[in-house]
Formats: structure tokens, sequence, C-alpha cells
């Protein structure tokens, strides 16, 4: 069983990764938009961020740990 403050700094790290990504795609997102339309038209950006949400669900549905009724402590590694 890890001691709280290392549960404390491995949250604070998964925050801080997560919030990274959401920045990096948020920068990304406006190029990506630009290429797909100059490239091949309005109807493949809606296409290619639905590949991306149907990518992201089934990577969740597959490695991703159900935490529904569980405590920090039972999760913890």
């Amino acid at each position: 069983m890890l001691p709280p403050w290392w549960i404390t700094r491995l949250r604070a790290t998964g925050t801080g990764f997560g919030s990274a990504w959401l920045r990096a795609g948020s920068s990304l997102g406006p190029f990506m938009v630009a290429w797909i339309v100059s490239g091949l038209g309005m109807r493949h950006v809606f296409t290619a961020f639905a590949v991306q949400a149907v990518a992201g669900a089934a990577v969740t549905a597959f490695v991703a740990l159900e935490t529904k009724n569980k405590s920090l402590e039972e999760l913890a590694p």
C-alpha cells in the first residue's frame, strides 16, 4: 500500500499529463481542420474527428480500469 502523499503525487501527475494533452490537442486542432478542409473538403473533417473519438473510446474500453464504487485506496497500485 502506498502512503497517502504518494497517491496525491500520482493524482497530480496524472492531472498534469491529461492537461498537457488537452492543450496539445487544442493547439493542433485548428491546423488539422485547415489541412483537411484545404485538401479533402469539410465533410472529411467530421469523419476525421469521428475516427479519433471512436479510437479513444476503444482504447478506454479495453485499457481503462473500472472505478465505479471503489475508493482511491482500492485503486492505488
